[in-house]
């Protein structure tokens, strides 16, 4: 079987809107949406955050989630988002083995 995995990355460090994956929206915090919209979608098998913010990793273990604490240097404004991607696939592939397809939320 083969192994899809969506990874919703949510850094603490907004300029523009401090605090925003925690903000609530409609009555839940705003990283909430993204997830229910990955754990929803049956083509996906496991659902990652990558965050460096504990408030969300809290969220996303309600969620049953599997968290990556991003390491500082993938949390700053001038981290690029394939860092970010290329550390989650290899933090998986060390606990589930081959990630085979990859969702982006």
């Amino acid at each position: 079987m083969s192994l899809t995995v969506a990874i919703v990355p949510a850094r603490k460090g907004s300029k523009r809107v401090p605090r925003k994956n925690v903000r609530l929206l409609m009555g839940k915090p705003l990283i909430q949406y993204s997830i229910e919209h990955a754990l929803a979608a049956l083509s996906i098998n496991k659902v990652v955050v990558s965050t460096d913010d504990e408030e969300v990793a809290g969220i996303a273990e309600k969620f049953d989630c599997e968290i990556i604490v991003r390491p500082d240097s993938l949390a700053t404004d001038a981290a690029q988002m394939i860092g970010v991607i290329k550390h989650c696939i290899e933090t998986m592939s060390k606990k589930v083995g081959n990630v085979d397809y990859l969702a982006l939320l």
